[in-house]
């Protein structure tokens, strides 16, 4: 099934430079449902956006990306087609915990902030309504659209640190292990903001990101770094998480999550039991100060 982006999703966009509304200009690809192949216009100002195998590109009318995150999309591209393996040791230990934080999501709109690959996009589409999913790497984008065994999703291309969508229009916003790479207050500020603003009255912002656990302070590791691949990081303590959000949401709860235990590698656990061990641990103090992942459950009020 040849992925196109979703005709009723269009209305979720605006315009990054005036936040006008964007209407479908050209069509040289399309159903009645989906455009495949074809173009979207501001109809303020008639700012022009491409769609390419279904993709919406809204990068290229935002403004010039800096270095390090030139640099974080460039390794963001060479590595989507292994990122989902990379990711698979991890799965029953974040997953199933960032899933169960959503609640009930069913028929609900949701946008997905720095999708990648689509591991987590491709469990909440099963009960969504919408879905928008957005990233900066066009590869991750294009590997999701070939690889998702659904067709109720919109694919963005975008850098979230700038991204505009329409005002009270989604019901919950998601990102996983994705805020850590924003590089400085100002940007986290912004798309912050631009979260809460997009979410209706009510609606649930659930973030994942890097956690200073306890095996990081007992080495006396940096918080702030990069990966070999040039990756901007920075790793949080909840304190740090609680005070950039509470400007704009109310918290509900932050835990770790995604805990491993000190001497687990010695023992040859299933995925499925070091999962469920993970998720016990997530509530009981000292154990879980070891969760590599804090997770943000958080509320527009």
């Amino acid at each position: 099934m040849k992925y196109g982006f979703p005709k009723n999703l269009i209305e979720a966009l605006v315009c990054q430079k005036d936040g006008g509304l964007l209407a479908i200009r050209e069509e040289k690809d399309s159903d009645t449902d989906k455009i495949h192949e074809g173009a979207l216009v501001c109809k303020d100002c008639e700012t022009v956006y491409p769609v390419q195998n279904g993709i919406v590109n809204l990068l290229g009318n935002q403004s010039q990306l800096d270095d390090s995150l030139a640099q974080e999309i460039k390794a963001r591209d060479v590595a989507a087609p292994q990122y989902n393996t990379k990711l698979q040791t991890r799965y029953e230990k974040e997953v199933p915990s960032t899933i169960k934080c959503l609640g009930n999501y069913s028929q609900k709109n949701i946008i997905e902030y720095g999708s990648g690959t689509g591991r987590i996009t491709q469990e909440i589409v099963k009960a969504a309504k919408k879905v928008l999913a957005i990233d900066f790497s066009y590869e991750s984008l294009l590997f999701a659209s070939k690889n998702i065994q659904s067709s109720d999703f919109g694919l963005v291309l975008a850098d979230i640190t700038q991204l505009r969508t329409k005002n009270d229009y989604f019901d919950m916003a998601l990102s996983t292990q994705c805020f850590e790479h924003i590089p400085n207050n100002q940007l986290r500020e912004f798309h912050i903001k631009s979260v809460r603003d997009t979410l209706r009255s009510g609606g649930l912002f659930i973030s994942s990101v890097y956690h200073h656990d306890m095996r990081r302070r007992l080495k006396k590791l940096s918080q702030e770094g990069t990966h070999g691949s040039g990756i901007y990081y920075y790793y949080y303590r909840a304190k740090e998480l609680s005070r950039l959000h509470e400007k704009f949401f109310t918290i509900e709860k932050i835990h770790p999550i995604d805990i491993t235990l000190p001497f687990e590698a010695r023992f040859s656990f299933s995925p499925k039991l070091k999962g469920k061990t993970s998720r016990v641990c997530e509530n009981i103090p000292i154990l879980n100060s070891f969760g590599h992942l804090l997770l943000l459950k958080c509320k527009k009020e």
